[in-house]
């Protein structure tokens, strides 16, 4: 029980234009009683790139003050190739 205040988490993410992806991370505090009330926390941003293949995230933690660069790879277990891909 680390935090008593009632919050919602939001993630958001908007296609801004081709693949690039704008992200926002954060909680809002709903408790009334709370000095942070109704004030977004742990707030974080993100500019991506997104394709079918990988994925490259460039973000920004506000409340650590830090950037964080984060990169993924899909489909690596991939193995149901089409008969005409296939060698004889």
């Amino acid at each position: 029980d680390f935090n008593n205040d009632s919050r919602i988490r939001l993630d958001l993410k908007q296609q801004i234009y081709g693949p690039i992806i704008f992200g926002f991370q954060g909680n809002l505090n709903l408790n009334t009683n709370s000095s942070s009330y109704g004030e977004f926390e742990n707030k974080t941003y993100s500019l991506g790139i997104s394709r079918r293949a990988y994925s490259i995230d460039l973000g920004y933690d506000q409340d650590e003050e830090s950037v964080f660069l984060g990169f993924s790879i899909f489909n690596f277990d991939f193995n149901k190739l089409n008969d005409k891909f296939t060698t004889n």
